[in-house]
């Protein structure tokens, strides 16, 4: 039997599987069409003479990987954190009158110090997809709660700096760095400094319009009723985050990029084919 013949190649491909079961993907290519485009639009040889724009115009993987970053990041914004952060004092100051707000301040630096800590030690055991989506639950009750005691007062003031230091620690956990790690996880090399560039500046605009409004509507409709709009921004990341972000744990930048192919289910083709 010839070394190049097909049954060889057939044998080698189901021993590739065996070894790394991501690689599935990879080997059904040749009848999957959406990865068939992937492949005519990535070219190793000519990738060099394609500038960033041009090379994220042609490629769908990438533009939609950079859709859901831009989502993921969006929403992580609006869940209410930044808003925490730059007006801790005065939220202290109103929320918890019997404690002083520069000491509350500095307890909350402490407990983003300590979350960020633990969720490098729980993202690579967890993955990426989990922990996202459960802080965001998380999130989303604590955040119901806290504007319900701030608008209803239905607990003491020590409540209310319990729930403040609660979000910020199950926030900080999972939904304040996911987005990051997935900035620097999906993108090609080819675009990969253009793509980080954009998520960043939509970071910081995000941050802007978030300050720039967060006093006009604690104006209008109160502190409470602000945080349950927050509560509400977490439970659709929450959402978003279960239905329609892949999971990235331990996948190099061209498996992931096959994820974000719209193609049909991949092992259901191999089932029939076998």
């Amino acid at each position: 039997m010839s070394v190049t013949s097909k049954e060889v190649e057939n044998e080698i491909s189901k021993i590739k599987l065996q070894l790394d079961p991501q690689i599935e993907t990879i080997l059904c290519a040749a009848e999957d069409p959406a990865l068939k485009e992937l492949i005519k639009t990535n070219p190793k040889d000519n990738s060099e003479e394609l500038s960033a724009w041009k090379f994220l115009k042609k490629s769908e993987s990438s533009k939609r990987a950079l859709m859901t970053v831009l989502i993921i990041m969006s929403i992580t914004i609006w869940m209410g954190s930044i808003a925490l952060q730059v007006y801790a004092e005065p939220l202290f100051k109103e929320a918890v009158p019997s404690m002083d707000s520069n000491q509350c301040s500095i307890y909350l630096a402490v407990i983003f110090l300590v979350a960020s800590l633990l969720c490098a030690l729980l993202l690579d055991k967890l993955g990426r997809k989990f922990l996202l989506t459960s802080t965001c639950i998380g999130s989303g009750i604590l955040n119901l709660m806290l504007g319900t005691q701030l608008r209803y007062h239905w607990a003491s003031h020590w409540v209310t700096a319990i729930l403040i230091y609660a979000f910020s620690f199950v926030y900080t956990l999972g939904a304040a760095v996911v987005p990051f790690v997935l900035t620097a996880e999906v993108f090609l090399p080819e675009v990969r400094g253009l793509g980080n560039s954009i998520v960043m500046a939509c970071m910081w605009i995000m941050n802007f319009m978030t300050l720039i409004i967060f006093n006009p509507i604690v104006q209008g409709i109160g502190l409470g009723f602000t945080f349950c709009i927050f509560s509400i921004i977490c439970f659709a990341g929450a959402i978003y985050s279960q239905f329609w972000l892949p999971e990235t744990k331990g996948l190099s930048a061209d498996e992931i990029q096959l994820l974000f192919q719209r193609k049909p289910r991949v092992k259901s083709n191999i089932k029939r084919n076998i």
